[in-house]
């Protein structure tokens, strides 16, 4: 009975979607696109990673976070 149903299921969304509109237009970026790109990728790089000094006092902090973690 449940292979039943779910095989009606299948079928119903099958034959929803034949009929679908399946032309996609293409993008077309604009030249302000081009420069948000630029912006985003500065600010990516400039403000994601908070360079650290890798030292026993660094180490020992991810060691505290990671057992109280767990």
């Amino acid at each position: 009975m449940i292979k039943q149903i779910y095989l009606l299921t299948l079928c119903a969304i099958f034959s929803l979607t034949a009929g679908a509109k399946t032309e996609l237009n293409p993008v077309k970026p604009s030249p302000k696109h081009k420069e948000e790109s630029q912006l985003l990728v500065q600010l990516v790089d400039r403000l994601h990673y908070k360079p650290k000094k890798l030292d026993d006092a660094f180490s020992q902090e991810i060691l505290d976070k990671f057992i109280s973690t767990l």
